[in-house]
């Protein structure tokens, strides 16, 4: 089910999205906003005005919020951020005090979560319609979306480009990594229609929450290209079933022909940005050509800090070499790879 899409369709975001420029889109977007939850303008300003964790600038970056919705029987401010009402309590006594909504902020693990996020900061930070989603999913945790188009550090040093192979799908200021690194993987290996045709419909995983977006990206893939196989996940929990993983130091020790999809994990926790990774390259929408896959290229694309780790990765490895074969001419029989640095 692609929740995303779903609520979009359901309260007009999706249409507003596709016909609005950005002034219009900030008037009517808050205004479908409140007809979705049927508030009235001020209720829709729940705690803007108490004071809350913000996050500052260098702290652990956000993972994952939840929407907490709840009932205090203690001293709130009484004003346009917290209203008063009444509800029976687990006796079915009849209880007066406030009403009140906030945000969960999830770090990496071992690091401080915001327990009560400040609603401006969450509104700064991501946009409504995935917020929309966080609330409607509550008590749900919800990854952060995939699509971060900002580069977080130094300049990148020339000689980790392959200067021979451009990108040809850049994101530049979108949120649309996601399919557009992808993309030009599947153009790498010689599927150039199904890289245009995957990089159209980018915008359909924007505002996703990030582990719904790489399944549903991944799951079209697979049937936009039949050829290059199934996927395996790697580094995702699975019901009833071990945990596949593969490390950074696995990813860049061992170079195949298979598409790999990746969400590298930052030093801060940040895991908002992905890239693809094809024979010994790796493909960033942010950057004009591809890059030497090399455990600087992942520091540089983390940002301050570094890589960390590696979290889901999906893997086109289920296929015969033979069928690789029949839609590339990069490999050879003896399944050896055409190094590019």
């Amino acid at each position: 089910m692609v929740i995303a899409n779903n609520i979009f369709e359901e309260y007009g975001f999706k249409e507003l999205n596709e016909t609005a420029d950005d002034e219009e889109w900030l008037k009517k977007s808050s205004k479908l906003l409140n007809t979705a939850f049927k508030r009235k303008p001020k209720i829709m300003q729940l705690l803007r005005k108490q004071v809350q964790d913000t996050p500052d600038a260098g702290d652990t970056i956000i993972q994952a919020l939840k929407f907490v919705k709840g009932y205090s029987g203690k001293d709130c401010p009484e004003d346009d951020a917290n209203f008063k009402c009444k509800w029976e309590d687990e006796d079915g006594n009849e209880v007066e005090g406030w009403n009140y909504n906030f945000y969960k902020g999830i770090t990496k693990e071992g690091h401080k979560n915001y327990n009560m996020l400040n609603p401006l900061y969450a509104e700064d930070v991501f946009e409504m319609p995935f917020l929309l989603i966080v609330q409607k999913l509550a008590p749900r945790i919800v990854p952060v979306p995939i699509g971060s188009s900002v580069v977080d550090g130094k300049p990148l040093p020339k000689h980790l480009e392959c200067g021979k192979l451009q990108n040809h799908f850049k994101q530049k200021d979108t949120e649309f990594c996601l399919a557009y690194c992808v993309a030009s993987g599947l153009r790498h290996i010689g599927l150039r229609h199904e890289a245009k045709k995957l990089s159209l419909q980018a915008s359909k995983y924007w505002n996703m929450p990030g582990d719904e977006a790489l399944k549903n990206i991944a799951q079209d893939v697979q049937s936009l290209c039949p050829l290059i196989g199934q996927y395996s996940v790697y580094n995702r929990r699975r019901k009833h079933k071990p945990i596949k993983k593969i490390d950074k130091m696995a990813l860049l020790q061992k170079f195949t022909p298979f598409l790999k999809l990746v969400l590298p994990i930052a030093r801060d926790g940040s895991t908002d940005h992905a890239i693809c990774v094809v024979d010994d390259l790796i493909y960033d929408a942010r950057v004009d050509h591809a890059l030497k896959l090399k455990m600087e290229t992942l520091d540089w694309i983390c940002g301050k800090g570094g890589c960390d780790n590696l979290g889901p990765v999906y893997c086109f490895d289920k296929v015969q070499i033979s069928e690789l074969e029949k839609i590339t001419d990069k490999y050879n029989t003896k399944h050896t790879l055409k190094r590019h640095w």
